[in-house]
């Protein structure tokens, strides 16, 4: 059986610094037009730290939350920050759009009210860089998040996901951190259908 891969959770607003071994991190996109595209090393979040004055927390979710520690090997466009990017951040047009030039990596955002209840309390550290601190939001919980989704490519996710992880965590997880998205009308359905194709069997209630 599966367990859940370790990670130092931490309180919604607690910002620590770099502690202990550094985890295995790695963006599979191949470069552009002989571009670096963050190869073996978040080279992104290196050179963003370099334009940061005070210290900055980011909650990143979505696939590169898969695919820093090596859940998932893909490419993505974007790195994904729970709520907002920080203003010291978004406000620096022309930075961003050199990232987005030399990496092929947008620095965009999303809502919580996508992700399970309580997944602040779950979240994992990732590594300091200068003043920019970085979480990863458990995959548990970004598997649940996609598991309402009907885009094709968080299906593909889904799909190479399950050998990662227990079946019996996930089933609790659903039942105690989703209910909102379980009782509305539009989301439901596409639940049950992803959770069809991937166990062959009818979302657990």
């Amino acid at each position: 059986m599966a367990e859940e891969k370790p990670g130092r959770r931490v309180d919604q607003d607690h910002l620590p610094r770099a502690v202990g071994r550094r985890p295995r991190i790695f963006f599979t996109n191949e470069a552009r037009d002989g571009r670096d595209q963050a190869g073996n090393h978040p080279g992104i979040l290196r050179e963003l730290s370099r334009h940061i004055r005070r210290p900055l927390r980011l909650a990143v979710g979505g696939s590169a939350a898969l695919i820093l520690p090596g859940y998932l090997s893909r490419p993505t466009e974007d790195i994904d920050v729970v709520d907002e990017v920080p203003a010291e951040i978004r406000s620096q047009h022309a930075l961003l759009d050199q990232l987005k030039d030399r990496y092929g990596l947008e620095i965009a955002h999303f809502q919580q009210h996508y992700l399970p209840m309580r997944w602040q309390d779950r979240l994992h550290y990732l590594d300091t860089f200068g003043e920019l601190t970085v979480y990863l939001v458990d995959v548990y919980d970004v598997f649940l998040s996609k598991l309402f989704s009907i885009r094709e490519k968080d299906i593909d996710d889904l799909r190479a996901l399950t050998r990662h992880l227990d079946k019996d965590t996930l089933i609790r997880r659903l039942h105690d951190t989703t209910g909102s998205m379980l009782v509305a009308e539009s989301l439901r359905p596409r639940a049950e259908q992803n959770w069809y194709i991937l166990y062959g069997e009818a979302l657990p209630t």
